[in-house]
């Protein structure tokens, strides 16, 4: 990444207990930089990078209003 280049890193939000994201990295190649992770083993949030672009999945928060 440029330093000197703004960046914006979408975040989607996933199910709660979802132990497997797979998806983003075989369908669309995605690669996993960084988890972090419930007491159960389940993900909290992740950060994936597509072609050099950083997303992040994060456990839905209904309290806070962050559905999928």
């Amino acid at each position: 990444m440029n330093p000197s280049k703004p960046t914006f890193a979408p975040q989607l939000y996933i199910k709660s207990g979802v132990f497997n994201v797979d998806f983003y990295t075989k369908a669309l190649g995605a690669v996993e930089l960084q988890r972090w992770t419930n007491d159960d083993g389940s993900i909290h949030a992740i950060e994936l990078s597509l072609e050099g672009n950083l997303f992040h999945l994060h456990e839905e928060s209904p309290k806070k209003g962050q559905f999928d």
